[in-house]
């Protein structure tokens, strides 16, 4: 019942292609902007905000900051920007000491090395939006930020409108923002708050099922290399079963699985009660 972890992340190809356009421009191009994902529960959200973050944070070459914060309950706008203030401030704290246990004349540490300089008297004395504000501002090497804030129905209606202040304020170091929401998530921004919903203008995406070949490829991923391998007639029946609902092809899968063998159609039939108890 956990979301698919990156390495066996499996089909939105159309979705990864926008998501690599909007990191470049984060990184090359130093321009902020959103991406905003929405659906069911079980649709895959949270997996493709992992995903992103796993791409974000490969082999640390962009040297982004990455904030990943699951929103759980009614949430203000001055929470918000606590959440994400202390979020960034504990990244720095890891990086530098990562950076004292591997040593300064590692080649990868140059890409661990970010600082943040203020004055603790008059930081102390700032609200958490000009504690935000003054993080951005004066945080140092660092090539951009990734916010990831998932399950954002639960901001409120100023928090929200934050998130386009958070988007588009002049920054040293741009931001590039990834929000999730359930079914109706789009449209509460783009009925009640517009200009909101402009952030994640060419980049808003409605997940739905998997077709045919995103199932195959969810199915395969986990177990490419091994001597386990996934029958064409048992990946149909895991799709007509399931719809292409990812946590269900999740969950028929786990039940479904054979170690060093084929795992048939007959399978799939045979332990779906499993597969539902899961």
């Amino acid at each position: 019942q956990n979301p698919a972890t990156p390495d066996y992340f499996g089909g939105r190809e159309d979705i990864l292609a926008v998501v690599k356009e909007r990191i470049e421009k984060a990184a090359v191009q130093r321009q902020s902007g959103g991406i905003l994902v929405y659906g069911y529960r079980g649709v895959g959200k949270t997996s493709l905000l992992k995903k992103i973050i796993s791409m974000v944070s490969a082999g640390n070459t962009l040297n982004a900051i990455t904030i990943y914060r699951r929103i759980s309950k009614p949430t203000s706008d001055t929470e918000l920007y606590q959440i994400i203030t202390e979020t960034v401030l504990e990244e720095i704290d890891l990086r530098k000491n990562t950076l004292e246990k591997i040593g300064e004349n590692v080649r990868s540490a140059r890409f661990l090395n970010i600082e943040f300089k203020f004055d603790e008297g008059n930081w102390m004395k700032k609200t958490p939006y000009f504690k935000w504000a003054s993080l951005v501002q004066n945080v140092k090497n660092a090539g951009f930020i990734l916010i990831a804030v998932d399950d954002a129905d639960y901001l409120s209606k100023e928090a929200l409108g934050e998130l386009k202040t958070i988007v588009e304020n002049q920054n040293n170091t741009h931001i590039l923002l990834v929000v999730s929401g359930g079914s109706e998530f789009e449209e509460r921004l783009v009925e009640d708050y517009s200009p909101i919903a402009r952030v994640f203008s060419g980049a808003s995406f409605n997940l739905t099922e998997f077709n045919i070949r995103e199932t195959a490829e969810a199915l395969n991923k986990p177990i490419a290399g091994s001597n386990t391998s996934w029958a064409e007639e048992a990946i149909k029946e895991v799709q007509e079963i399931s719809r292409g609902y990812p946590y269900l092809v999740q969950c028929i899968a786990s039940a479904s699985y054979v170690e060093n063998n084929k795992i048939t159609a007959e399978r799939v039939k045979e332990t779906l009660k499993t597969a539902l108890e899961i």
